[in-house]
C-alpha cells in the first residue's frame, strides 16, 4: 500500500473467530499487520480513547516492523472501522 501499512482482507465473523482475530466472549478484536520501516515511523490506532495523543493508542512495532493491538467492540453485521494515524519518514535534502 502507498502509506506503508499492509491491509488485511475483509472476512466474515466466523472466519474472524477461527483465525483468532475476534473473541466472541470478550468482544475483543486483535489487529495485526506490518509497516514499511522506510516509510512509517509512528502508528496510532484510535481504539482506546478518542485522542491521538493518548499513549494507550500508540502502536508499537517489533524488530521486523510487525505490529499487534487489541480493542473491544461489539460485533454487528457490517463493518467496523478502525481509525489510524501514521507518521511518515520525511527526508530533507540540504544544498
Amino acid at each position: 500500500m502507498p502509506n506503508g501499512i499492509t491491509k488485511s482482507p475483509r472476512i466474515g465473523v466466523d472466519n474472524l473467530v477461527k483465525k483468532g482475530f475476534y473473541n466472541r466472549e470478550t468482544g475483543e478484536f486483535t489487529v495485526t499487520g506490518r509497516v514499511n520501516p522506510d516509510k512509517v515511523v509512528k502508528l496510532v490506532a484510535i481504539t482506546q480513547s478518542n485522542s491521538e495523543n493518548d499513549k494507550q493508542n500508540l502502536v508499537t512495532f517489533d524488530k521486523a516492523s510487525n505490529f499487534k493491538f487489541k480493542f473491544r467492540a461489539p460485533i454487528k453485521a457490517g463493518e467496523k472501522a478502525v481509525k489510524y494515524i501514521y507518521t511518515r519518514v520525511v527526508l530533507v535534502k540540504s544544498f
